[in-house]
Parts: structure tokens; sequence; C-alpha cells
């Protein structure tokens, strides 16, 4: 069961530290702008989107239906769920920067992974606006998809050390051109991440990846020194 309350403390006590900063560090404009204050406070807002990925619902919209249902007690000020995802994007600055500080430590001893995000079904990509421009038509081992592509790099503890996220054409070893500036060690990976190019450019940065070989390269004479494979 999730403990709205303790989760909510936890993001309005970040929320005013980073409210405090954020405001301090905007430029001076001439250009005026509205930016009203709603019912529903952002910290609560920031909490059901973090309380969704904790709630086992597949579908933001019926998860929100849940909350709006059973526990109007917790947040009285509720509104409906169009409403509802205008006002996400306000808190979109704060759960970066949560994010940010969350984030693991990079180790000696680091794991790669991507996975696809799904953004509408294949069908309706020609309709979609949320993700346009970002957005791109894929397959993975479990079809075809509309989306895009989350890259992560784990430490040896399971927490998330960094992160890109990229259209879902994107090849995975591309996708970690950005993240891994600075790593060193060891890096861990599936066959997705094989090339010998690509453990090249590692190795010289200091990065040793290791992964699995393709059943059509056991055929062939490798010699592995580190990581890479040379024929």
């Amino acid at each position: 069961m999730i403990d709205y309350g303790s989760l909510f403390y936890f993001v309005d006590e970040f929320s005013k530290a980073f409210n405090n900063w954020w405001n301090k560090s905007l430029l001076a404009s001439s250009t005026k702008r509205r930016n009203r204050s709603t019912k529903l406070h952002l910290s609560e807002i920031i909490t059901i989107m973090i309380s969704y990925h904790d709630s086992g619902y597949r579908c933001f919209k019926d998860y929100y239906d849940y909350v709006l249902f059973y526990h109007l007690r917790e947040f009285p000020c509720l509104v409906i769920y169009e409403r509802f995802v205008a006002l996400m994007k306000r808190a979109l600055p704060i759960v970066l920067m949560l994010f940010a500080a969350l984030r693991g430590e990079a180790t000696d001893i680091l794991f790669v992974d991507s996975t696809p995000y799904e953004v509408c079904r294949t069908a309706r990509r020609y309709d979609h606006k949320v993700f346009k421009g970002l957005s791109a038509l894929s397959k993975n081992s479990l079809g075809w998809f509309y989306g895009l592509k989350l890259h992560f790099i784990f430490n040896d503890k399971g927490s998330i050390a960094r992160l890109s996220i990229t259209p879902a054409d994107v090849d995975d070893r591309k996708g970690l051109k950005s993240p891994i500036k600075d790593l060193m060690g060891k890096m861990f990976g599936d066959r997705g991440y094989l090339g010998e190019d690509f453990f090249k450019d590692l190795w010289s940065q200091g990065i040793q990846m290791v992964t699995k070989i393709r059943k059509n390269m056991k055929k062939q004479a490798y010699v592995t020194v580190g990581s890479l494979l040379f024929k």
C-alpha cells in the first residue's frame, strides 16, 4: 500500500528548496507572463505521478480514476483527468531535479540496458501530437512500437546512475554516447551493444565493455583483449 502522506512530505520539502533556488535563477524579462496558482498543489501532482509507478497500474488514466474515487481525503482538490494532464508539465523541472538528486553514484562496475517507451498505438502514430518530431517507429523482440527509447546505466547497487532518452529507432550504442561521458570501469550489457568499433571507442575512454557474442560468431576465431573482439 502506498504511503501518500510520507511521499507527499518528501516531495513537498524538496519542492520548497527547489522553488527558492529556481525563482532566484530565472532571468528577468519585461514580458508579462501569467503564472496563476492552482487549487491542486504542485507537490500533490508530483506525488500522484511518482506513486503511479508503484501502483501496479499499466494505464495512468485508470490509476488517476482510482485515486479520484478512493483517495479524495488525501487529495481533496483533485481536478478532472484532462486538467491534471495539462498541469503535469508544470512539474517537469522539479521532477528532473529530483531525479538528479536521487540518482546513484557511478561505480567501477556498471550495467547498461534500454527499454521501449510506447507513446501511442502504432496505428495512431500519424495523429499523435504530444511527442511529434521526437517519437519514431521501431521494432524489438516483442514487435513494432511507436515511441521513445530509454537508455539506462545502473551501478553495482542497482541504482540508476545515468539516463538518456532518444527516438525509438536510435541504436542502443548511439544512445550511450551522452551518458557514458567521464565514466570508467567495467560495463556489462546484452548483445545489442556488441560492436568492434564501439568497443574500441569505449576502451580508449577507459571503459571495458563486456557482452555475449552472437551465435553466428561462434564459428569464427576471435582473440579477446580486455573485452575487445578482433578477428
